[in-house]
């Protein structure tokens, strides 16, 4: 059985962390790290954001701009 886990954030944080994300991986390009760890950790991100892009809906609560 697969468990399905919601995790609630405001707009505001959300794009917060996505930029924090983008901003990662491009300090990951311009260390001096080997190539294929820079691969490996740019392709985690990359995984984690199109997967949050997939599954990600957007839900107003009652009285929340």
């Amino acid at each position: 059985m697969h468990k399905i886990y919601v995790f609630r954030f405001k707009e505001a944080q959300i794009n917060y962390h996505w930029q924090n994300l983008k901003a990662i991986k491009v300090l990951m390009d311009q260390s001096t790290l080997p190539h294929i760890q820079v691969k490996q950790a740019v392709a985690a991100i990359d995984s984690l954001q199109k997967d949050m892009q997939l599954i990600m809906s957007i839900d107003s609560l009652p009285g929340t701009p």
